[in-house]
């Protein structure tokens, strides 16, 4: 029997089940970030690694507040700092922000909410866009020659201080 009486899509929501997928996937998503850490060809960067875990996080808990794209914003400005690619994040971002509350008003207002499906939708944009800087974070550790931030700075890290070579 579930523990809760939350539904999504017609399917019951227990929390330990949520609990244990949550915390499974982000220990996952750490050892992803670990063996990317150990294959990289050169030391990846200090913003790069911090923006990677903390997305890990916001990707995998079992909630997400809208107001943790504001943890993530200037981690990805130390990891990616191109406005195109921080524009498309916080356009997606802003679609799920208004989503999110539209559909939080099923609460108190049926007639006038969001119902599960089109939600589920922007919960995936929100997904999508974030692991789109995800991958290009990603890439530019795997390719640091692609890396905007060490192109700027003759190939290192401003943020490593004594660390730059450390491995």
């Amino acid at each position: 029997m579930c523990s809760s009486d939350l539904r999504f899509l017609g399917f019951p929501i227990d929390r330990w089940p949520a609990s244990l997928v949550a915390s499974g996937t982000f220990v996952v998503a750490l050892i992803a970030i670990a063996w990317l850490v150990w294959r990289a060809p050169v030391t990846p960067r200090i913003g790069s690694l911090l923006f990677l875990v903390v997305a890990a996080f916001c990707l995998t808990n079992k909630v997400y507040s809208p107001q943790y794209a504001l943890w993530l914003l200037p981690l990805i400005v130390l990891a990616r700092p191109r406005w195109r690619d921080v524009l498309i994040w916080q356009a997606g971002e802003a679609i799920y922000y208004m989503g999110v509350w539209l559909w939080l008003h099923h609460f108190s207002d049926d007639r006038n909410s969001l119902a599960d499906q089109p939600y589920a939708l922007l919960i995936m944009v929100h997904v999508a866009v974030t692991l789109y800087l995800v991958v290009l974070v990603v890439r530019d550790v795997l390719h640091p020659d692609r890396d905007p931030v060490r192109r700027s700075n003759h190939g290192s890290d401003p943020l490593s201080g004594d660390l730059v070579g450390a491995r």
